[in-house]
């Protein structure tokens, strides 16, 4: 330990002299003891510092091991294969309310598994997950065939949504075969484009490249609508929103529940105002009562959930 400790105070100087702020985090493991795979062993030497405690300098292996979100981690291509094989994976609909229309015209997916080792898992954890591992296309391209067959089996409230928000990951998009594999799906289950409305975050749209602008744009030209999710809570680039055949925007939920103050209310206002005008349905999430609901509605929001 001391010999690494002065090593990392070494480069901790280098890289402090050319202006990067490190965070260290050191852990020791007992090999064979606490992992007895190697290639298991190689990527816990790249993932342990996501899951160690961020106040501790040093950690050993097995409490991080022992973790939830770690385990599911490693053993998420398992809990994959048993989910969709046994179609185990819980997709629900949550309304999206439109304040022009007084109904709820469309929905917004969800998914949740309940594993009977790692009990529930929500969404934002297997997404992040499946990115992480890799996963992401096989897990994506099943979500979207599971939600085509709901539309085909009448089972979204026999037509009472317009159409159902799909999210997509940045691996999916910057795919070249894409859009070719949502056309073959849309053939076998005989959806309509309109019936779509594909989300894709504000954080992955940084990542724009002539692949995904591309698929992005061929999606726009068969029909589907697009909507950009997560407004508000990364790097908003207008320019880019204005080049892109989003139809929508859908505002982070920081940005609603930080609406108590005052100034952050006139900026939720003002971005409200901006998006609308441009013209992009603007869809905000987190309204959980008739407060914010009334305040929304009164800054010319279109649409709600929550």
């Amino acid at each position: 330990i001391p010999e690494i400790r002065g090593n990392i105070q070494k480069y901790r100087g280098e890289a402090a002299g050319a202006g990067v702020r490190t965070d260290t985090r050191i852990v020791t493991i007992q090999f064979p003891a606490d992992i007895s795979d190697l290639d298991e062993l190689f990527n816990f030497g790249h993932d342990f510092a996501r899951f160690a405690d961020v106040d501790r300098l040093y950690s050993h292996a097995d409490k991080i091991i022992a973790k939830r979100g770690y385990q599911i981690e490693t053993h998420l291509n398992e809990i994959l294969d048993c989910a969709m094989s046994t179609g185990s994976l819980i997709i629900s609909y949550q309304p999206v309310w439109s304040a022009q229309d007084k109904k709820c015209s469309s929905a917004d997916t969800t998914v949740e598994l309940d594993d009977e080792k790692y009990g529930r898992i929500d969404m934002d954890m297997l997404m992040k997950a499946a990115e992480t591992k890799g996963l992401m296309i096989r897990f994506g391209t099943y979500l979207i065939e599971r939600i085509f067959t709901d539309i085909q089996d009448g089972k979204l409230s026999d037509g009472k949504f317009d159409y159902v928000h799909i999210p997509l990951s940045t691996v999916q998009c910057m795919q070249m075969d894409f859009t070719d594999r949502v056309w073959t799906l849309r053939e076998k289950y005989g959806i309509h484009p309109e019936q779509i409305c594909f989300s894709f975050t504000e954080s992955a749209y940084e990542n724009i490249s002539e692949v995904l602008n591309e698929n992005l744009n061929k999606l726009s030209v068969q029909g589907y609508r697009l909507m950009l999710d997560g407004f508000g809570k990364g790097y908003s680039n207008m320019e880019s929103i204005l080049e892109m055949p989003f139809m929508a925007v859908r505002l982070d939920k920081s940005l609603i529940t930080s609406s108590v103050n005052k100034e952050r209310r006139v900026i939720l206002k003002g971005i409200i105002s901006l998006l609308s005008e441009i013209p992009l349905t603007v869809v905000a999430q987190g309204v959980d009562d008739e407060e914010t609901l009334n305040m929304l509605t009164q800054m010319g929001c279109e649409r709600m959930q929550g």
